[in-house]
């Protein structure tokens, strides 16, 4: 999981699926500096807020909810695809979660593991 500042300036944490790490040097005026990145496919977010939220208490505070839903499908890859190791803010468990019986929709329930991962 990342964090990503929003075009409204608010802060939303995305789910991803890291598909590789890699090194980048870039030799600047100064001297060579080296950057650890990773290649990382983004989960779409479920069709809207409520679905996203499904599982939160009966406030209205999303911060109490700790299963969100979202698509198992991703984003196409693009230059949000790449980031620095350390914007990694998180890690989760995926697990599959069906919301209704006449129509039922399948999303993946992400359930954040509450400790910060440091590289």
């Amino acid at each position: 999981m990342a964090k990503f500042i929003q075009n409204n300036e608010t802060v939303d944490t995305f789910p991803g699926e890291v598909q590789f790490f890699f090194t980048h040097t870039i030799d600047l005026p100064i001297g060579s500096k080296t950057h650890q990145l990773a290649f990382v496919k983004w989960y779409l977010p479920a069709p809207d807020r409520k679905t996203r939220f499904y599982c939160k208490a009966d406030n209205d505070d999303d911060e109490g909810c700790n299963v969100e839903l979202w698509k198992n499908e991703c984003y196409d890859a693009d230059r949000d695809s790449i980031i620095p190791v350390h914007n990694i803010y998180s890690r989760f468990v995926p697990s599959k979660f069906v919301v209704g019986s006449r129509t039922p929709k399948t999303y993946m329930a992400v359930m954040p593991i509450n400790r910060q991962f440091y590289l």
